[in-house]
This record gives structure tokens, C-alpha cells and sequence, in this order.
């Protein structure tokens, strides 16, 4: 089994490299996997993360690039489709890095059929959240 079939939770793309309140989190570089990426349909995947319901918006200083440090400026938002929570930067990763998403995450877009559903303000309050400065 890979660390894709393995991964047991509800949130995905928070990672250790943003700083030391993120240390629970995972790397990013663990998720790192060509193989699998190039059977993505990235475009549709894309659009899927790019357009679920917004939950948060910050500045975008406060995540460094994981692979390259570098804060760049506007927003980023964290996002959902009722049943996960990801951060919207996710598909530039994908993209640009080959990062893989876990087996269950991809799962679930591909029986959305690529398209976020609209998410019940209950379902938000129930998410499962990154483990962020505990």
C-alpha cells in the first residue's frame, strides 16, 4: 500500500513546509508521484479545486510555496465539497509538482464526475480540519 491508499482523513494539501504551527502535517514531498499524475484528467481535476465552495480566504504571505519557501502576495482560500477540505493552491501542485492526491480524495472527485457539489452550511461545520498549531 502507498501513502495515496493509506491516507485516513477528510482534509488534503496542508503541509509541514508552511511553518512550525503545521509540524502534524504532512510533507508535501511525500506526496510527490509522476506515475500517478500523468493519468490525471488534470483539467477537469483543476477546475474541481478550483471551484468548490470556499470555507476561508487569508493572505497568501502566509503560506510559503512548500517546494520553493517563497510568499507570494494575494489570497488563498480553503475549500470544500461537503465531504473534504483541501486549499485551493492544490492544483498549481498538482500541475507544476506531480503531486498526487490520496486514492479516496480522487475517488470521491471522479463520483462527483469532476463536478463540486453544492455544499450544505452543515456539512462545513462538520469537516474534519488539518491538525494546524496543536
Amino acid at each position: 500500500m502507498s501513502i495515496l491508499d493509506e491516507w485516513n482523513h477528510k482534509w488534503f494539501g496542508v503541509w509541514r513546509e508552511y511553518g512550525p504551527r503545521y509540524r502534524e502535517c504532512p510533507s508535501v514531498h511525500d506526496f510527490v508521484c509522476s506515475a500517478v499524475v500523468e493519468k490525471y484528467d488534470k483539467i477537469r481535476i483543476r477546475k474541481y479545486l478550483t471551484t468548490a465552495q470556499v470555507v476561508a480566504s487569508t493572505s497568501r504571505r502566509s503560506f510559503p510555496c512548500p517546494f520553493t519557501g517563497k510568499r507570494g502576495g494575494g489570497s488563498i482560500s480553503s475549500r470544500t465539497d461537503g465531504r473534504w477540505y483541501w486549499m485551493d493552491d492544490l492544483a498549481d501542485y498538482i500541475d507544476q509538482y506531480d503531486v498526487a492526491l490520496p486514492t479516496r480524495f480522487l475517488q470521491n472527485i471522479e463520483r462527483n464526475d469532476y463536478v463540486p457539489p453544492v455544499v450544505n452550511p452543515a456539512d462545513v461545520a462538520k469537516l474534519e480540519r488539518p491538525p494546524i498549531g496543536r
